[in-house]
């Protein structure tokens, strides 16, 4: 663990090159019944009782075709339970329409984000418009309604939606029911959507030492409130090679960062009775590309930033996207 103070920049030796990062977007076999870890470093809290989830891809190819993109990957959903200080993993590809029908046919016969499938490749990716421009996370109010925001794309050119999703549903497993557009809201050029994120321009200022993403905050806390504590990934190279911390009271910022270690989307845990903002723990998935089935379940001291233990998974686990904890 490292803090800076205005020099966030040392926190991270930049990398060149693309090879030591390929084993992180290979294809893996689902891990159906779930399977136990070893506790490499340290101990697994006791009081932590729950499951990590976690979703990206875990399948690039079919027969001889190759996806060309990240995103295309077939979903894979990972949990890592935990319990009394012990964490098993288990994961299980998404049957989606596209991974029946690539399986049935045994190449890639349903258009993605890079890659285009013959024969019909704008048909199959429309079809699919509601999960391919939404928020990756949505707020939840806490009677358990849920809003987001995503496009939504036609004739008259592009819309913003901002979508409300009530928490009581008559069939749970028609996730959408009852869900309503709040309203919507034109481009400034209808066939150029932008992003939702904008920043000023300043004059003779750094405002960024680097990249950084999958912010996270202690969100049952702090949602739609003030808050002094963020984390995230940092960026010094194509993928995400260490975890931050950062203070925005006091602006600096505490970092975890192994050379050859790729850290996943931190999720903080709060402790039980959590009185200070940042009572907690980290929870992040290291990837190891350069050791065979070295990935480990990475648990940090959210006030600290140092290592509370490693639970080490024994098979591959490729580079994903999103995660949350849900408590038991």
């Amino acid at each position: 663990m490292k803090v800076f103070n205005n020099k966030p920049k040392n926190a991270i030796k930049k990398k060149h090159g693309l090879q030591e990062v390929v084993n992180l977007v290979q294809s893996v076999e689902e891990t159906s019944e779930p399977i136990h870890t070893t506790i490499i470093k340290g101990t697994i809290p006791t009081w932590i009782h729950g499951n990590l989830l976690r979703n990206g891809p875990g399948k690039f190819e079919f027969g001889n075709q190759h996806f060309n993109h990240w995103f295309d990957g077939m979903a894979l959903m990972h949990c890592f339970h935990i319990n009394d200080g012990q964490v098993t993993y288990r994961s299980r590809f998404l049957r989606s329409d596209a991974y029946k029908q690539n399986s049935e046919m045994n190449r890639i016969v349903m258009s993605e984000f890079g890659t285009l499938a013959f024969p019909d490749p704008c048909k199959n990716i429309f079809q699919r418009f509601l999960s391919r421009f939404e928020m990756t996370h949505p707020h939840v109010d806490p009677d358990g309604t849920v809003y987001n925001m995503g496009n939504s794309y036609g004739i008259k050119g592009a819309l913003y939606n901002i979508i409300r999703v009530p928490p009581n549903k008559e069939d749970p497993d028609e996730t959408l029911h009852g869900a309503k557009v709040l309203c919507s809201i034109s481009p400034a050029e209808k066939n150029k959507p932008s992003y939702y994120h904008s920043f000023d321009l300043h004059d003779k200022e750094l405002l960024d030492y680097g990249g950084f993403e999958f912010p996270h905050i202690h969100y049952d806390r702090c949602n739609t409130k003030p808050y002094r504590y963020f984390y995230g990934c940092g960026f010094g190279h194509l993928m995400g090679d260490s975890l931050i911390k950062m203070d925005l009271e006091s602006k600096k910022l505490k970092a975890w960062h192994h050379p050859g270690f790729y850290p996943s989307e931190p999720v903080f845990v709060p402790s039980p009775n959590a009185e200070e903002e940042d009572d907690g723990v980290i929870l992040s998935v290291v990837l190891t590309p350069t050791e065979d089935k070295g990935t480990f379940l990475l648990v940090l001291d959210a006030k600290t930033f140092e290592e509370v233990g490693r639970a080490k998974v024994p098979v591959n686990i490729p580079s994903g996207f999103h995660g949350t904890f849900n408590s038991l």
